[in-house]
């Protein structure tokens, strides 16, 4: 029986990510969404994001090309403040509750999560204990300690730019 994998990607993490570690590289969403499902069955892939107001106008085009390519979208405003900064907020929470529900319900054998951030270590804690395998997608440079010691597979971008690459 093939498993079932969804995919929850951090859409800021991973940009930050490539910029700060391949800043001449861009990724091909499509690859890197066939090469995480190796060849199991696919029931969706997440993409968490966020967007300033007014939005981007390139921006907006690469959400819609997500789309097209088969992620569901999960895109949050930016939060500006009085002082003029703006910040990114819920997509963290977004991403993991989707996980959770998906895996409390028991729609996937394997939850693929692209990110690095110390903070989904709790979130991997419990999809875990639901019976969910976890694997995790990050650059070697952005993954937290705690997560690299979580018990869940671990793979890494720097090893697959070559494949992902636009």
């Amino acid at each position: 029986m093939t498993e079932k994998v969804m995919i929850f990607v951090d859409g800021s993490n991973l940009f930050r990510s490539l910029r700060q570690y391949h800043p001449k590289k861009k990724i091909c969403y499509k690859k890197l969404k066939d090469i995480l499902v190796d060849g199991r069955n696919l029931i969706n892939a997440y993409y968490f994001g966020s967007r300033p107001i007014p939005p981007i106008e390139s921006q907006e085009g690469f959400h819609t090309a997500l789309g097209e390519l088969g992620y569901t979208l999960e895109i949050v405003n930016l939060k500006y403040y009085p002082d003029g900064s703006r910040k990114e907020k819920g997509v963290d929470v977004s991403l993991a509750i989707e996980m959770l529900v998906h895996a409390f319900n028991k729609n996937y054998d394997v939850g693929v999560l692209v990110a690095g951030d110390e903070d989904y270590l709790r979130l991997i804690t419990e999809v875990k204990r639901l019976g969910i395998k976890v694997e995790i997608v990050s650059f070697r440079g952005s993954l937290s300690k705690k997560l690299k010691s979580c018990g869940a597979m671990i793979y890494y971008l720097d090893d697959m730019m070559i494949k992902i690459e636009e």
